[in-house]
């Protein structure tokens, strides 16, 4: 006992002065500052909750935003800073909305983020370049589609953090991950086909329109005063620490630059409850199906329409036994005036008045406790990653119709995961939506019932990096920024090297003419040495004769 005693006692001398050592004096009451806006709340939601624990832990935290936007922090306590009307009317940005959910390039990320940047960068810099010089604050949190959030900061120099729904993101802003929204890029085809297109030819297209576009970025830079950036890339994203909403076994594994960390999936601690409606009706159904598609994308009417009758054929035949669709209100006037089934009409009006028993529409869903209750079995969904990554925590398989940007890299790697499977949303038809409703449903081998639990455990165990990104953040505040860039604590130096010295452009150029140079007094020592043989031989006959 007493020998047990003088292994405990030096064990509990550590531990008190470990306590003493760890007391996080260093921490004081600095300002922190949030800037989102037409990424809607979905963007803005993960960094609401990393500030969230800064607010906890003593920090200021503020939200700054074209006032429409500002009621978006309501429910999280933060000071509103206005940046004043927002340069479109939500009439505007709803038509917007639409081109870009019905555009040819949809799929094309840097083509959204082209579009973000037209409609917002102007307001967005001279406003927050204006509020930051004002409120002085320690650290920015930007959403990604946020780019005169930004440079602001950039051009201010001050410690900035930037949120990505995922890793595809990276797709369209850095030069070191070049083809991460190739759907390609998620399942891995290996085939000499995919690799060349995925490699070289996906990869020069992207550089080009990288190229092009940072023209015409640093070219409204220099009209609002921001400083040009000299860099590769349009963005200035690299120049702060990079949060994304997403862990390796959804997103495939890569190797990362030092400033971008993974720390999803992003979870709320309290979520909105089932109300007794809505508690009651899943209380008395087994298969019911959550259907939405975010708040930006805005679907046509053929679209509603071939989901509303693939979901009453799927009641008629008993494969669901229930429905639930939240909508906005200016949603509704897409949808048809009646709907045909098994060669009986059904007036529409009377389910969006929900007075069809198994369907129910709603204004706003609490869609975290939805996808909990056992009763939900399906996610019909547009592939977003927070509604991707609150599927997988709930243990939910997904029918993923994504609509545009990284939603087709997030169903791709949801279908790759095992865990969902894709429809294209210009050319699924309701028979194919039941088909791939009752693959998902009935399940026959067990393949998506096993493929859900394990990314369900996965998603559940890397929820709790939130603390991780906060300490990241105190970091910001505290050591982001230097004197020196090179040393920067979350930036390699080889990154603040221009293009060439980056990836050793000379080196390779000089070992190219050094080993042409070789080659090419090789083969002129053989010529000589061929032609002086030659010669010999010729003396050699010419002497014999």
């Amino acid at each position: 006992m007493k020998l047990q005693s003088l292994f405990i006692l030096p064990s509990l001398i550590a531990h008190i002065s470990g306590q003493a050592l760890f007391n996080e004096t260093w921490r004081q009451p600095k300002k922190v500052l949030i800037s989102s806006h037409f990424g809607g709340y979905s963007h803005a939601k993960p960094i609401f909750q990393i500030a969230n624990v800064l607010k906890r832990r003593g920090y200021e935290v503020g939200f700054a935003s074209f006032t429409p936007f500002l009621d978006m922090a309501n429910p999280w306590g933060f000071e509103r800073v206005s940046m004043g009307d927002s340069p479109l009317t939500m009439t505007e940005l709803k038509e917007i909305a639409k081109k870009v959910t019905r555009n040819a390039d949809r799929d094309d990320l840097l083509h959204v983020l082209a579009v973000m940047w037209q409609i917002s960068y102007d307001e967005s810099y001279n406003q927050l370049a204006r509020i930051f010089a004002e409120e002085k604050p320690s650290l920015v949190m930007c959403d990604v589609f946020n780019f005169g959030c930004i440079d602001a900061a950039h051009d201010l120099d001050i410690p900035f953090t930037v949120q990505l729904p995922s890793l595809g993101a990276l797709h369209s802003i850095s030069d070191t991950i070049t083809s991460s929204l190739d759907v390609g890029s998620a399942v891995m085809d290996s085939g000499i086909v995919s690799r060349f297109n995925r490699n070289f030819k996906r990869r020069l297209m992207y550089l080009w329109k990288n190229w092009r576009f940072a023209r015409i970025a640093n070219r409204e830079r220099v009209k609002v005063g921001a400083q040009a950036r000299k860099e590769f890339g349009f963005n200035n994203i690299d120049k702060g620490v990079m949060f994304v909403n997403s862990f390796f076994g959804i997103d495939k594994p890569k190797n990362l630059p030092p400033n971008v960390h993974l720390v999803g999936p992003l979870l709320s601690p309290e979520y909105p409850a089932l109300t007794p409606e809505l508690q009651a009706f899943l209380d008395s159904r087994q298969k019911v199906v959550y259907i939405a598609f975010g708040t930006v994308a805005q679907l046509e009417r053929s679209t509603i329409t071939k989901i509303l009758t693939s979901v009453l054929q799927l009641l008629e035949d008993k494969v669901i036994d229930g429905a639930i669709w939240p909508l906005s209100a200016s949603a509704t006037e897409e949808f048809p005036e009646e709907i045909r089934v098994n060669n009986a009409t059904i007036q529409v009006e009377q389910i969006l008045k929900n007075q069809h028993e198994d369907i129910r529409i709603l204004d706003f869903a609490p869609q975290f406790s939805i996808l909990s209750h056992p009763s939900t079995v399906l996610f019909v969904s547009h592939g977003g990653l927070d509604s991707s990554n609150e599927a997988l925590v709930t243990g939910t398989r997904v029918l993923n119709i994504p609509t545009f940007g990284d939603h087709f890299y997030n169903a791709a790697n949801l279908q790759s995961a095992g865990v969902s499977i894709p429809m294209e949303l210009t050319t699924f038809s309701v028979p194919e939506m039941m088909e791939k409703t009752r693959l998902l449903l009935e399940d026959k081998d067990g393949h998506f019932a096993r493929n859900v639990h394990r990314m369900q455990l996965l998603a559940q165990i890397n929820s709790k990096r939130i603390q991780y990104a906060a300490d990241i953040a105190e970091q910001m505040i505290y050591a982001g920024k230097t004197d020196d860039p090179m040393k920067s604590i979350h930036q390699s130096p080889e990154s603040r090297l221009a293009f060439w010295k980056r990836y050793d452009c000379d080196i390779y150029l000089i070992l190219t003419a050094i080993s042409v140079s070789l080659c090419y007094i090789f083969f002129k020592g053989i010529q000589t040495i061929l032609s002086a043989l030659n010669s010999s031989i010729q003396t050699t006959k010419i002497k014999t004769q």
